[in-house]
């Protein structure tokens, strides 16, 4: 008589497809018969015959009358070729049906928008019958579904439903990714969340200030001050044409006076953002009792460097001399580009500082 071996499994999902594996040392097999029992009991829950040259047995979840929670034990029987009875019976094996857990994105669903370069994903695991999350990792893809970054694997022990959080860092502005939560139970089941679609858009701050931080010791508490300035400004126009509700469009002609909350005497650090900037056109003029400041886009070829740029230029006019400094070069430039320009003057010296932040394409 010839050896059947059937090989142990991991314990699954009563209610997904699983297949048993056997090896038989015999003649060609003509099928197989695969009988499962309630491993308490030991009544019979599955038993079926198959016609099959493989060494395998597959087990639809339709009718196998597998539970989840539960525990069996399976035997199986191999039918060779040309004979009209099973050969002998297989060793027996023990396993677990247990439901698959389930992994939900907290805070955030697809298509949401992320506002900041890191993110904490917050993923919340449960499963049915309270089995135990061995272990977890978060994969970041790129919006092609191709893998930037994974999370090394932690092992927590945790119970469910357990909050899972983690820190995504370095997401870049106007791109798209997806992410996704991979699990395993101490039982062994596997489990994947959704790829979460989402997008990044920085979020711009709308005001600058320098905030003083004071000990007050007494009362065990920070006191926290900025000192703002308002500084209302006044268009030429009545009737100004405005972007996105909010900012004045002065690519027509347009302009804006600030006389009023602003006082450009002794040291100061003013900071522009600047979107939709015409090169050789002046963006800011701005006067002292004694010098007159006018900021421009300027372009071409800077000396001792290959190929057109695009710079600002700071000019300071005061009667009895020029003064002109000019910003870090930039090799590309759409009109939608966003920049932080940073005009500083300290004593005599007078600085200009430049920054491409957002980059929008032409």
């Amino acid at each position: 008589m010839a050896e059947t071996v059937l090989y142990s499994v991991t314990c699954f999902d009563a209610k997904l497809p699983m297949v048993f594996r056997f090896e038989y040392y015999g003649n060609q097999l003509q099928g197989n018969k695969l009988t499962i029992r309630d491993n308490l009991s030991n009544d019979i829950v599955y038993e079926k015959e198959i016609v099959s040259m493989k060494n395998e047995h597959s087990l639809s979840p339709d009718g196998s009358g597998l539970l989840n929670g539960r525990t069996y034990n399976a035997q199986l029987r191999a039918l060779p070729e040309g004979s009209p009875d099973y050969d002998g019976i297989s060793n027996q094996i023990i396993f677990d049906c247990y439901t698959t857990p389930v992994l939900a994105f907290k805070g955030i669903s697809s298509g949401d928008t992320i506002r900041n370069a890191s993110f904490q994903a917050n993923i919340e695991y449960s499963q049915a019958e309270g089995i135990l999350l061995s272990s977890y990792r978060l994969l970041l893809f790129d919006a092609g579904q191709q893998l930037l970054w994974q999370s090394p694997t932690v092992f927590p022990a945790a119970p469910s439903p357990y909050s899972i959080r983690e820190m995504i860092y370095d997401l870049d502005d106007n791109k798209e990714y997806y992410l996704q939560c991979v699990v395993e139970t101490v039982k062994g089941i596997g489990a994947e969340s959704e790829r979460l679609k989402v997008r990044v858009s920085y979020t711009l701050p709308e005001q600058f200030s320098v905030i003083n931080a004071e000990n007050a010791p007494d009362s065990c508490a920070v006191k926290i001050s900025a000192n703002l300035v308002l500084v209302d400004g006044k268009c030429n126009n009545p009737e100004p044409v405005y972007i996105n509700g909010d900012i004045i469009d002065l690519t027509n002609g347009d302009f804006v006076i600030y006389d009023e909350g602003i006082d450009l005497q002794g040291d100061y650090e003013m900071k522009l953002t600047i979107t939709r900037a015409a090169p050789y056109k002046t963006i800011l003029e701005a006067r002292n009792t004694r010098t007159l400041f006018t900021l421009k886009l300027m372009r071409g070829e800077l000396f001792g460097m290959a190929g057109e740029s695009h710079y600002f230029v700071l000019r300071a006019e005061n009667g009895k001399s020029n003064f002109v400094t000019v910003s870090q070069r930039f090799n590309s430039h759409s009109p939608s580009d966003i920049y932080t320009v940073v005009i500083r003057l300290k004593g005599h010296q007078l600085s200009l500082d430049a920054y491409k932040i957002q980059e929008r394409g032409a």
